[in-house]
Parts: structure tokens; sequence; C-alpha cells
């Protein structure tokens, strides 16, 4: 039985490899980056960095009016970039 650390990473990344190009390749960057953000501020409802830069996607985004509450958040948290 094979086994260790470094057969299961080097396993995954074969099998990475072996996969049809992924359909995430086809979204829009600033939305993958807007989730990132959604999962840090998940992680950590007080990180006011998270809850700034969430502002910025959505406003790229064109979605003014939960970019106002994120920027307003992140200033209630403390926010002073």
């Amino acid at each position: 039985m094979k086994g260790g650390l470094e057969w299961e990473y080097k396993e995954h990344q074969k099998r990475l490899l072996e996969k049809k190009p992924s359909k995430r390749r086809n979204l829009n960057p600033i939305k993958v980056v807007l989730e990132a953000f959604k999962k840090a501020i998940e992680v950590d409802p007080e990180y006011s960095p998270g809850q700034y830069n969430k502002d910025t996607a959505l406003e790229a985004l064109g979605r003014t009016t939960e970019a106002d509450a994120a920027f307003s958040k992140a200033k209630e948290l403390g926010y002073k970039g």
C-alpha cells in the first residue's frame, strides 16, 4: 500500500492535470475575487479590509447599493484605508 503525504500530493496533482478545463475560467475575475472576500468575511466578520475590498469589487460590478453598505460596514469596523 502506497502512502505518505508526498504520495498523496503527487496523486492530487495528477488528478488535477487529468481533469478537463474548469468552468471557472469563464467566470468574471471580479466575481471570483468578490466571492473570496465574502468567504474571508464569513471567517472573520470583523475583518474591515475584507469589507472594504468587497465594496471595491461590488463597485466594479456596478452594484453600488451593496457597495455602499459594504463600505459603511468597513468604516464601522474601523477601516481607515
